[in-house]
């Protein structure tokens, strides 16, 4: 079996080699038993990464419920629980048409001839590492500060376990398998989140060369142009909240960003040559161009969609909320 996924886009082949590994990105070809004992490996792994907590933090959330502190500590790992979950079935369920859309991106890409259009692939190439570069520091920064900062006979994370966990061996048990499914959970996360904005990054790739294409038209015609109170547990806490702002900030940041890439097709076109072409070829441009004035977007979930903008509205209203949280806990 091929472990290592080649891509044009490092952060790609990364991020689907972690999912291959870990059982979320199935190899080709499967079949039989061997497609039975990989599905049973993905069900094991998912039940020790998310599974567990999941359950463990849902019971927890009932026996707590009305005092607020201990609600609003369990609620944010539940509520990440779930979101990660959820992001991962999508992935499996959905693996054939986003590897449809991986392989016509990547035959795209890699097969670009120009220097001007390998350079725009290198730069969105080194865009996405640097991003994911961050994403890892700030994930490991947040998940070693939690593995440590644990006070004695106290786990890292707080859930509610049938058995007594401040005894031996029970306690070394859980806190190893709740640091090890932490560890290996957000790098999940990281892989699940760069693959989405690095193919959204694709896209935006792929229209500046569609706009460095339509500008170059007739390139090779001869024209005469004219001039235009833990400090480690605060530390991880707060590398939390970064963690989070930068996971919503990459999905808005890349779909900000094509959509002014799909807006500037329209004056690609303009700045090309048009004049010299026919006038089948003027009216399929004049098509384009009509075309390109619908802006393309990428929505979550249908009802907003990912720009600077609505990033910008979700951190005020975030805000918003924790000041609420601030105000009713100073009541209390």
């Amino acid at each position: 079996m091929k472990l290592w996924i080649r891509n044009a886009n490092f952060t790609i082949s990364l991020s689907l080699t972690l999912l291959r590994c870990l059982g979320f990105w199935s190899p080709d070809g499967l079949a039989g038993n061997k497609r039975l004992l990989y599905n049973c490996y993905s069900f094991v792994f998912f039940m020790f990464l998310l599974g567990i907590y999941i359950l463990i933090q849902v019971v927890d959330m009932i026996k707590i419920w009305g005092d607020l502190p201990l609600m609003t500590g369990t609620a944010f790992l539940l509520f990440t629980n779930f979101a990660h979950a959820t992001k991962v079935i999508n992935i499996v369920i959905r693996k054939n048409r986003i590897q449809r859309v991986i392989q016509q991106a990547n035959a795209v890409l890699m097969g670009v001839q120009s220097e001007e259009a390998r350079r725009i692939v290198k730069s969105c190439d080194f865009e996405t590492s640097i991003q994911l570069c961050l994403y890892f520091l700030l994930t490991f920064v947040t998940t070693v500060g939690w593995a440590t900062s644990a006070e004695k006979h106290q786990l890292p994370l707080r859930a509610w376990y049938p058995y007594d966990t401040s005894k031996s061996p029970a306690y070394e048990l859980t806190y190893i398998h709740q640091v090890a499914a932490l560890l290996i959970a957000a790098y999940i996360n990281v892989a699940k989140d760069s693959l989405v904005s690095s193919l959204i990054a694709q896209c935006r790739c792929r229209l500046r060369l569609v706009g460095l294409a339509l500008a170059s038209l007739g390139q090779d015609l001869k024209i005469d142009y004219q001039q235009t109170g833990n400090l480690v547990r605060l530390l991880s806490m707060g590398t939390y909240l970064m963690n989070m702002i930068f996971q919503v900030f990459i999905y808005c940041y890349q779909g900000n960003k094509l959509s002014v890439e799909s807006s500037e097709i329209a004056g690609s076109v303009y700045f090309s040559p048009w004049y010299l072409g026919s006038v089948k070829l003027r009216r399929a441009l004049l098509i384009v161009m009509v075309r390109s004035r619908r802006v393309a977007k990428i929505t979550a979930g249908g009802f907003t969609t990912l720009s600077l903008a609505s990033f910008m509205a979700i951190i005020k209203a975030s805000y918003s909320l924790f000041t609420l949280l601030q105000q009713v806990k100073q009541k209390k």
